[in-house]
């Protein structure tokens, strides 16, 4: 039997703010500013649709635009506000790991327990992190930095490869691409937009007049 692996680290707020951003980057392949700008662009794109089929078809276009804007950006900012609430209610605490053969001994400041290794769905990682996943919301930290010495660091990942099924380097090869998809197809909507706003207008003419009157009969 492998010798138990004891890990200890402070977990703040900055420390979460850091993870969850590497975890964000780690599944959707984008940072979670640029995913706040798709969602912002491709909100907009809908709010302009319906504003001119649905909701104020006779607005003038450049009004629609700005307003869907705005609309999109208010939702964005209100789920952005969401997020970092539930990064603001973190506790600063001492986190401390016990992995052995057997399990995974875990103390936080509130709760203190034993996991069989099989609680972990799946592992994935970053540079810095390791993220043990419980389902595809929940996931314990585990700062690879945190590691007393060298040989703790390449016994556990032994022993979390051997026991723990991996996400892989790059596990949504297929989401990434699609996301570039997304987005290339939004900047073109974009575009298509600012083109048909801002471009001057045709106007047709009615047919020129007769030369010779209103009416098209010779005058005798």
């Amino acid at each position: 039997m492998a010798p138990s692996i004891t890990l200890k680290y402070s977990l703040t707020k900055d420390t979460y703010r850091d993870a969850t951003n590497h975890l964000a980057r780690k599944v959707s392949g984008i940072s979670l500013g640029m995913s706040y700008l798709i969602i912002w662009v491709a909100l907009s794109f809908m709010s302009n649709w319906l504003f001119s089929t649905q909701l104020m078809p006779g607005f003038p276009s450049s009004a629609r635009l700005v307003l869907a804007g705005v609309v999109s950006g208010v939702i964005v900012a209100v789920w952005a506000s969401k997020v970092r609430k539930l990064r603001s209610e973190v506790e600063p605490q001492e986190v401390t790991f016990i992995f052995s053969d057997l399990g995974v001994e875990k103390r936080t400041l509130h709760t203190e327990g034993k996991l069989e290794w099989k609680a972990y769905v799946k592992f994935s990682e970053t540079d810095k992190y390791y993220f043990l996943h419980y389902n595809s919301r929940l996931a314990d930290i585990v700062p690879k930095g945190a590691f007393a010495t060298p040989q703790d660091a390449a016994s556990f990942r032994e022993m979390l490869t051997t026991r723990v099924r991996s996400a892989e380097l790059d596990p949504h090869p297929r989401r990434r691409f699609l996301l570039l998809l997304i987005l290339i197809f939004v900047a073109i909507m974009m575009v298509v937009w600012t083109r048909s706003v801002w471009s001057p207008k045709s106007h047709q003419q009615g047919p020129a007049p007769d030369k010779a009157g209103t009416s098209g009969t010779e005058p005798r």
